[in-house]
């Protein structure tokens, strides 16, 4: 293949792919930042080009990387295509697992080998040790998903259908996966069993519709007797794979065909996903891996270091333990280097020896050590908009607004900055732990940032605990059960979130309305006689004061009394006449009778009134 290719004013000769790559991928170094290029583009590999289809195909490490070059690049490599050859192609990526084999250079090459007509891919050897139950290492962290995968293994289509597998990557789900289908196979040969990735599962589709090939595709899938399908969350936000998926899941679950499917996260967080097929995956058995405990990382290390003929000490087993906490898979390449390092060295491995290669593995997951200056850049150039639009307060459009939000978000996460510092650094010198934004539809919301610590403190206090505040006892209970997940990269607010979707403790409810009635109209020093006396000396601030901690106090006995989490002080009355059964008498016309009174005067004797009337609900219950 021969390519002519005007590139700054120079005309380059190339014979091949793999030559023009290498102009496309300076071309493309020229245009974004070092740390974009050595990350993305510089690690992706040429495969071929079908002139007949003008289409590139480029292999990348994996689905992931994919996913970011769609998502980011994708602009900026169509330019690179376009500049060299002078006409546009389509961009596929590829992984190392569905890579087709590069044909040999010509003008016609084409990548014609869909993987729709290819073999079903079977599950592997069931002699390699990563790929059956006797190799899973049980622990408190997964016993219940490995108890479900062996039910399913040893009864198929009877025990859990489907099953839905979720949890961090690293965890084990695809080890069980894959034991599932190795188990299956040596209990009865004749079964057929598929196992494909979620973004595998688009790309058979893509090219399936392409090549006219559907029949072959749905015949495929369907013929299957356990369907394994490995990271499926990334099916969501695809209109047409998931409604071929759809139809393929009902097809196997009509003829008692076994579904197992994996994911990172349980199917309610899978926000891209249709209802339709949400509930699909939700309606048997859902099983979570969470990261192993000390224990079981030991007995991790120890399996795969037996299985890899390398004596490794207990006490060399506990360190890597100790340092190496929530993924497996780095727990067995630690194990792996430390094979090679014996063999190359001939002496058994110390603590000494074990912690360079313990520093590498946690340095290579380490991320960089970066400037917010470069930060910002790099955010700027994604979003087409300029770093001193992302710095600036002024402009509040929705595209800077999030720019905004994605930089402080990895200057929060990349840099060590105290939230002030980096409030400083983005142009809001008084900033602590707040900011605003405005949505795509022009609605302004506020952004409030805590500490994932504090959720967990508040529910052992408060949910479980039963201590009552003098007001807004139960706002950051609300705000827990009722948020939105975006994003959780530990899993720990979702945790907090699922231990916040409960019935109101009864405790709670007393421990609040005796709290607070005190406050109201009690013994102590209650809010009506401070009233009445800021009142009587024409104090109109002291009034204002008062006055407000009257309300919240208030409020948050009218919420705990009709079993409601208090929703903050937004809306409050709205929400009351809503969500409340028992409201005293005259609620909202004493309420707006007191914000009326506090420059008039006679606020005592509204209070007063208010006190009396939502005494009447509760002298039944709370004497």
């Amino acid at each position: 293949m021969q390519c002519v290719a005007p590139w700054k004013g120079k005309i380059k000769l190339m014979d091949s792919f793999e030559d023009a790559w290498k102009v496309i991928s300076d071309y493309c170094k020229s245009k974004i930042t070092d740390i974009a290029y050595n990350t993305w583009i510089s690690r992706i590999q040429p495969v071929d080009l079908d002139f007949d289809n003008g289409t590139a195909y480029l292999l990348v490490p994996n689905d992931f990387h994919a996913q970011t070059l769609r998502r980011c690049y994708m602009s900026l490599l169509n330019e690179g295509f376009e500049e060299i050859f002078g006409t546009k192609f389509n961009i596929e990526f590829r992984t190392p697992a569905n890579a087709p084999k590069k044909s040999k250079p010509s003008a016609a090459a084409s990548i014609t080998t869909s993987a729709a007509t290819a073999p079903l891919l079977q599950s592997p050897d069931s002699s390699s040790y990563e790929y059956t139950f006797d190799t899973f290492i049980v622990g408190s962290s997964n016993k219940f998903a490995h108890a479900a995968c062996l039910a399913v293994a040893t009864n198929p289509s009877h025990a859990y259908n489907p099953l839905f597998l979720y949890g961090n990557s690293g965890l084990g789900k695809t080890h069980l996966l894959y034991a599932i289908g190795n188990e299956i196979k040596k209990n009865d040969p004749s079964k057929v069993i598929c196992y494909i990735k979620g973004d595998d599962f688009t790309v058979e589709l893509v090219e399936s519709l392409r090549l006219a090939k559907m029949n072959e595709f749905r015949q495929k899938y369907r013929q299957a007797d356990i369907l394994l399908v490995d990271d499926v969350q990334f099916i969501g936000g695809k209109e047409s794979t998931q409604e071929e998926f759809f139809h393929t899941f009902n097809a196997l679950y009509d003829a008692r065909k076994q579904i197992v499917l994996t994911s990172d996260r349980p199917p309610k967080e899978i926000k891209t996903l249709e209802d339709r097929l949400r509930s699909r995956f939700e309606q048997d058995l859902i099983a979570d891996i969470q990261p192993p405990d000390l224990e079981t990382r030991i007995a991790i290390i120890k399996r795969k270091a037996e299985l890899d003929g390398v004596e490794i000490s207990d006490e060399v087993c506990e360190y890597v333990a100790s340092k190496i906490k929530a993924n497996i898979r780095q727990l067995e390449g630690t194990v792996k280097k430390i094979k090679a390092k014996y063999y190359l060295d001939g002496e058994k491995p110390t603590i000494n020896s074990v912690q360079g290669i313990i520093s590498d593995i946690l340095n290579n997951d380490a991320p960089p050590e970066v400037t917010v200056e470069r930060i910002i850049d790099e955010v700027a150039r994604t979003y087409g908009v300029s770093a001193d639009e992302i710095r600036s307060q002024k402009n509040r459009s929705a595209n800077i607004s999030n720019a905004r939000h994605i930089a402080i978000y990895v200057t929060r996460e990349l840099t060590t900055l105290s939230m002030v510092a980096i409030g400083e650094e983005f142009g809001n010198h008084y900033w602590e732990s707040e900011d605003n934004t405005v949505m795509n539809n022009g609605i302004p919301v506020d952004i409030i940032y805590r500490e994932v610590d504090r959720f967990g403190r508040y529910i052992d206090t408060v949910i479980k605990g039963g201590k009552a505040f003098n007001g807004y006892t139960t706002a950051f209970w609300h705000n827990i059960k009722n948020s939105k997940v975006l994003f959780d990269k530990t899993g720990t607010f979702t945790k907090f979130r699922n231990m916040a979707q409960i019935d109101f403790p009864e405790n709670l409810r007393s421990a609040i309305i005796k709290n607070n009635r005190n406050l109201l109209n009690g013994k102590l020093p209650s809010y009506d006689r401070q009233i009445k006396k800021a009142q009587e000396r024409g104090d109109i601030v002291s009034v204002n004061h008062r006055i407000t901690a009257f309300l919240e106090s208030y409020f948050d006995v009218i919420f705990a009394l009709n079993r409601q989490t208090h929703p903050g002080e937004k809306r409050q009355v709205q929400l009351c006449k809503k969500y409340c059964t028992l409201l005293p008498k005259d609620f909202e016309e004493n309420i707006n009778a007191l914000m009326k009174s506090i420059s008039d005067g006679g606020s005592y004797e509204i209070v007063t009134a208010m006190v009396n009337n939502l005494d009447e609900i509760l002298n039944d219950e709370f004497k």
